[in-house]
Formats: structure tokens, C-alpha cells, sequence
């Protein structure tokens, strides 16, 4: 699918125009993990433990068939997203702060019930933000979890 999207520009035929539509929502997920350092002190001749905060980055592209932008097509992609093995990290995180665009699929009742009915009802905090229209940023929604 990769290539087809950089290549598609060189494809000025039937091609091209004929493919099947596609669409995409991309996640940044940003949470913050202990790392535990072991170091060796030499004036006392032991290893102390210390435990540092690391920030972590999963970019995640979900490619869809289903080309229609709304509500429902997002709670899915976000359950779907939360299904995967990386987010079983992400378990004892009770806050979610979301960033996104201003599209419709995101303004939405549906949307909103269910990051703040029941996202909150498992116990999950949820800060939601949007960038300012027609802002200049990349379209993407941002993860990040504390």
C-alpha cells in the first residue's frame, strides 16, 4: 500500500483513477515508562537502583476501506487500536489526553460518548484538544497517555 501511494503520482492512467479509495487515520502514542538504571557506586562498593521516566512513541497508520467520515468509523478505529498488544502497556493509565483535527468525524455525539461515557465508566480520564481549522498542521491524532 506504501508504494502505491508514492508511486501514485507517476500513474497518469485509468490506473491510477481506478484503484479503489482508502482512507487514514493516524496515531501518535506518547506515555511515559519507568526504566529502572542499575548503577555502581564506587565510593560504596554496591549497585544502587534508580528509576528513570522514559518517553515512549508508538506511531501507528490504520488503512481503511471504509471511506465515510464520521463518528463511528473513528470509535471503532480507537477500539480497534486499543485491542492491540502494545496497549496492554498502557493498562494501570488512567488519563488520555487526546489531540485531533477538526473534522467532523471527530466534533461529533457519538465520539463524545464514548470517550466520556464509556472510556470514563473503565476508569479512563480523557482531556480532549483540537488544532485550530485550517492551522497548517499535519492531520493526526495524537495519543498521549498518562
Amino acid at each position: 500500500m506504501l508504494v502505491f501511494l508514492l508511486n501514485s503520482y507517476l500513474k497518469v492512467s485509468s490506473d491510477f483513477f481506478n484503484r479503489n479509495q482508502v482512507s487514514f487515520l493516524s496515531f501518535g502514542i506518547y506515555f511515559t515508562e519507568s526504566i529502572s538504571n542499575r548503577i555502581y557506586d564506587r565510593d560504596e562498593g554496591e549497585y544502587h537502583e534508580e528509576f528513570v521516566d522514559e518517553i515512549i512513541c508508538i506511531n501507528a497508520d490504520l488503512v481503511s476501506d471504509n471511506t465515510t467520515q464520521d463518528g463511528i468509523r473513528v470509535i471503532n478505529m480507537f477500539r480497534f487500536m486499543r485491542k492491540q498488544p502494545f496497549f496492554d502497556k498502557l493498562k494501570n493509565k488512567n488519563k488520555l489526553i487526546l489531540w485531533c483535527d477538526s473534522g467532523t468525524h471527530f466534533k461529533n455525539k457519538e465520539l463524545m460518548h464514548y470517550l466520556f461515557v464509556e472510556l470514563k465508566a473503565e476508569g479512563v480520564r480523557v482531556e480532549w484538544n483540537l488544532f485550530q481549522d485550517k492551522h497548517g498542521l499535519l492531520k493526526i491524532t495524537i495519543f498521549k497517555i498518562i
